[in-house]
């Protein structure tokens, strides 16, 4: 009875955690025409022990049909440090880590090996040199929780070159795919302000570097950030600002979403002298999303 109500009460703040954070998967799709997709999740957690699965049963599939035989190159960590998995003894698609103490989170990083024809269902055959169908359940794992209406999964695709995408999903913009640069000035403003309580400047620009690439950079004279978090800033669900002001994300999808476009984000700040973000893009990125 006494395992049966911790198990329980487990449980529950698992889900009041997922509730408050929801985990990011970043999807990397440049190798699909070769059969392969890489994916990084980053999973709220609290430290001790944790299970993980596979999805196993998939909707409208009627049996046990997730393709599991596709899922190679797993791995964990925590704070940057490797972390050491099992699978479980019985349930192959179930997969075991121990949390590290100070941990609020860990990063899975997998590959999927899309499967030639000749299967069924998401197992099915899903790319080819030019056309690739993305089946989220294929790149994903995901905690044990009282009801499945917790999980909150927030996504994050970079496709290859050239190629367009097409969702039903809802995204933070109406161009979230191809404009890089007006989701980064949308959600960062809102940050440059907050590090200027007393008031300041905040300036933008916009300059072209040797015809190669376009350089959109903000800076504000505010309080600057310190060099011991300087490394961090990037890391999903990092932030210095008070709940529920901010959860550390803004950031971190930026830079991924700029990375999808080849492109670099980067910081230049000094504690007490002001900070400025800078994002250069390829002329031939900049020019695919102004069409």
């Amino acid at each position: 009875m006494f395992k049966r109500a911790a198990s329980a009460a487990a449980l529950f703040l698992l889900a009041a955690s997922l509730s408050a954070a929801p985990i990011t998967i970043r999807v990397d799709a440049t190798d699909a025409p070769n059969h392969l997709l890489h994916a990084h999740l980053t999973i709220p957690a609290s430290p001790g022990p944790l299970a993980l699965f596979y999805p196993k049963w998939i909707p409208g599939e009627h049996g046990p049909t997730g393709p599991i035989n596709g899922l190679s190159g797993l791995r964990f960590s925590a704070n940057g440090a490797a972390i050491a998995w099992q699978r479980d003894p019985v349930e192959m698609y179930e997969f075991h880590v121990d949390v590290p103490p100070g941990a609020s989170a860990i990063d899975v990083g997998l590959d999927y090996l899309i499967p030639p024809p000749g299967t069924n269902f998401t197992a099915g055959a899903s790319a080819s040199p030019r056309l690739a169908v993305l089946s989220w359940n294929t790149v994903l794992l995901y905690p044990q929780t009282p009801s499945s209406d917790a999980l909150q999964y927030e996504p994050t695709l970079r496709i290859p070159a050239g190629w367009k995408c097409a969702t039903a999903l809802e995204t933070q913009t109406a161009a979230a795919a191809s404009m890089p640069s007006s989701t980064f000035a949308t959600g960062k403003s809102t940050s440059f302000i907050a590090a200027m309580p007393e008031g300041g400047t905040l300036k933008v620009s916009l300059s072209d570097v040797d015809g190669d690439a376009l350089k959109l950079s903000v800076s504000d004279t505010g309080k600057g950030i310190p060099k011991s978090m300087r490394d961090r800033i990037f890391d999903p669900f990092f932030t210095t600002k008070d709940a529920p002001s901010g959860v550390g994300l803004g950031l971190s999808i930026s830079h991924s979403i700029v990375e999808a476009h080849h492109g670099k984000l980067l910081v230049d700040s000094a504690e007490g002298s002001g900070a400025t973000f800078t994002i250069v893009l390829p002329a031939a990125a900049a020019a695919a999303h102004l069409r």
